[in-house]
């Protein structure tokens, strides 16, 4: 009996060390982890993570009934006023008659941007420029979208106004298409208006006007898309937003823009983006 309360206690002994050592080891590796993103914070590098979820309508004509994007954006800040950011992208599509989803490296890209051409403070707006190359990767996409990459040169702006904000731009693509594409280019027109409701939450809508060419025609025809969203900071380095999407007009070269509004709901589609800065 003395022998097994002995072997008792040291048992109890051993499993309070081990417990010890586990939640020292635990709280170590939390510690570590937390050290090596505080270190890579002070560097020139960043990265973030997307993932976008998007339902459609029953109304929507698009082949799949929702779609999973996911992305990711290392930086590398190279001065204080410029950058270059490698965008890579991967979405999986549903098929709405029950077949398989398919999944697929859809994008990647390399940009340029340089921020600080004008500033607030000094010119009452801020500006930025941007130059971006971009390939698919996937010949699937590739097949599907008739795209087989793009440049794109970008102007942004932006101006804050105590808890009113407006942000917009313009911005030119050329298209490398593939067999089965038709657009050869299109200028696109923005203008992002939004209010902080909160310290965290904030609405606000996009819209954007594309001017299309067609390789096909030598004329250019219009098409307005409306984006409205909810953000919501979950915290310093996580955000979500709620939004639609949707091109409720649309104009035919020489004529003027038709489309209907109340139709929005259903044309639309719907989703949610949760946002990580890594670093």
């Amino acid at each position: 009996m003395k022998l097994f309360n002995t072997l008792l206690f040291s048992l109890s002994l051993s499993s309070l060390a081990l417990a010890s050592t586990s939640s020292s080891t635990a709280t170590s590796s939390g510690t570590s982890i937390s050290n090596l993103r505080h270190l890579l914070q002070k560097t020139s590098f960043s990265l973030s993570v997307d993932n976008e979820v998007r339902a459609y309508a029953l109304g929507n004509k698009r082949p799949e009934s929702f779609r999973n994007t996911l992305a990711t954006t290392l930086g590398y800040k190279l001065t204080k006023s410029d950058s270059l950011s490698w965008y890579n992208e991967v979405n999986y599509k549903s098929d709405p008659t029950g077949a398989p989803g398919k999944t697929n490296f859809s994008e990647s890209f390399i940009k340029y941007g340089h921020s600080g051409i004008l500033k607030q403070d000094k010119h009452g707006v801020n500006m930025g420029a941007s130059l971006t190359v971009s390939a698919t990767p996937s010949e699937a996409t590739q097949k599907a979208d008739g795209l087989a990459g793009y440049a794109k040169v970008a102007v942004g702006l932006s101006r804050s106004m105590g808890i009113l904000s407006m942000s917009g731009g313009a911005a030119f693509y050329q298209f490398a298409r593939v067999a089965g594409g038709s657009d050869e280019n299109y200028i696109v027109l923005q203008a992002a208006p939004s209010i902080s409701l909160t310290n965290k939450l904030s609405a606000g809508a996009a819209v954007v006007l594309y001017n299309v060419k067609d390789k096909a025609s030598p004329d250019y025809y219009q098409a307005l898309r409306l984006i409205p969203s909810i953000d919501y900071a979950l915290s310093a380095n996580v955000s979500a937003s709620l939004f639609a999407d949707a091109f409720p007009f649309s104009a035919s070269p020489g004529k003027a823009f038709k489309g209907d509004i109340t139709k929005y709901p259903e044309m639309a589609t719907y989703g949610m983006n949760i946002s990580l800065a890594a670093f």
